[in-house]
C-alpha cells in the first residue's frame, strides 16, 4: 500500500516523512531504506524493521511512533506577526456511506471501484494544500496537483502527473 501511495508522485517525495497507518514490516523498511526521506511515523515497528530504519542516514533518520489514543483539540490556533488565527480542525469523516449519499449524476448507482476511488481521492485532497485536485484510479492516487495560485493550474498539474499511469 505504501509503495502504491508513493508512486502517485515519486518526484515530490524528497525530504518527506512517510506516514503509515499499519505497523512497519521488514519489506516496507527495506524499501524505505533506499528512498530519499527524512523520517517516518507509524503505530508500531517490527524489531527487524526498526533496526533497518535506525541505520538509515547514518542514524539521523527520524522514527516516530503514532498513538491512536491522541485526541487533538477541536480548535487549531496559530500566531503570526501579533495576529492570532483560529479555525476548527477538519475532523470530517470520509467514507462511502456519508460522503457519497448525494451523488450528482443521472446514474446514482456507482460501481464499488468508483466508490473506493472517490473516497480515496477525497481523503488525499483533505490532507493537501488548498486549491488541490486529485485523480484516483484502481485504488491508487495517480495524480495530485496542489498549492497552485490557480485551480486551473492544479488541474493541469494533476493531469500531467496522471499521464504516467494512462
Amino acid at each position: 500500500a505504501y509503495l502504491r501511495a508513493r508512486q502517485a508522485d515519486p518526484l515530490c517525495s524528497f525530504g518527506d516523512f512517510a506516514a503509515l497507518s499499519d505497523p512497519v514490516d521488514v519489506q516496507t523498511a527495506e524499501f524505505l531504506k533506499t528512498e530519499v526521506s527524512d523520517g517516518i511515523i507509524a503505530p508500531d515497528y517490527e524489531p527487524a524493521a526498526l533496526e533497518i530504519l535506525a541505520a538509515k542516514k547514518k542514524g539521523s533518520f527520524i522514527i516516530l511512533r503514532a498513538h491512536a489514543d491522541v485526541d487533538p483539540p477541536l480548535l487549531e490556533r496559530r500566531e503570526m506577526g501579533g495576529a492570532r488565527f483560529e479555525q476548527r480542525r477538519n475532523d470530517a469523516r470520509i467514507d462511502a456511506e456519508t460522503t457519497l449519499k448525494s451523488v450528482v449524476t443521472a446514474d446514482k448507482e456507482l460501481p464499488a471501484g468508483a466508490k473506493r476511488d472517490l473516497v480515496l481521492a477525497q481523503i488525499c485532497i483533505k490532507y493537501t494544500q488548498s486549491n488541490s485536485v486529485g485523480y484516483a484510479h484502481g485504488g491508487q492516487m495517480i495524480g495530485v496537483g496542489a498549492g497552485q495560485q490557480s485551480r486551473v493550474d492544479c488541474v493541469k498539474l494533476a493531469g500531467r502527473k496522471m499521464q504516467t499511469w494512462a
